[in-house]
């Protein structure tokens, strides 16, 4: 059984997972590790530096990598004529924050405020789950001739 989830928690990842809480210490305030394998705050809280898996593959055997993490940001969250099905929005990491790519494996995310642990929980089921940027971006209406209505 997947539980609340349904089958979709079965066919998606995200950057982070938030259960089962009962392997985090009471001591830690962040969420476990998925997607993102690890991640650094930078001295001063205001900037997070996300460390992706690598060897993961889609079921057609592109690997996964930071430019489905950008295409999912870039072109689903921040474009608002995307409504993601689970509602992201810019807000929902906080207003100003913005995300660029390192390099194929490593992301990094600056807040406006220090140490915003809150989006971590954010970046969990079902709110930041990147799909597959190689099938969805020559679909999307920024890179085809496709409209808003037939990339949803």
């Amino acid at each position: 059984t997947q539980g609340w989830g349904g089958i979709d928690i079965g066919l998606s990842e995200c950057l982070t997972r938030t259960a089962p809480l009962f392997q985090v210490e009471a001591k830690d305030t962040e969420p476990l590790p998925n997607l993102a394998k690890s991640w650094d705050w930078s001295s001063d809280g205001l900037k997070l530096t996300m460390h992706l898996i690598e060897g993961a593959k889609w079921s057609d055997g592109a690997p996964f990598n930071a430019d489905d993490v950008m295409f999912y940001w870039d072109d689903e969250v921040v474009d608002p004529n995307v409504s993601p099905l689970n509602g992201a929005t810019p807000e929902t990491f906080g207003v100003g924050t913005t995300l660029k790519k390192i390099d194929d494996y490593t992301v990094e995310w600056t807040f406006k405020e220090a140490f915003p642990r809150q989006y971590l929980y954010a970046m969990a089921y079902g709110t930041f789950c990147p799909g597959p940027s190689h099938i969805l971006k020559p679909q999307h209406p920024k890179h085809s001739k496709n409209t808003y209505d037939q990339f949803k």
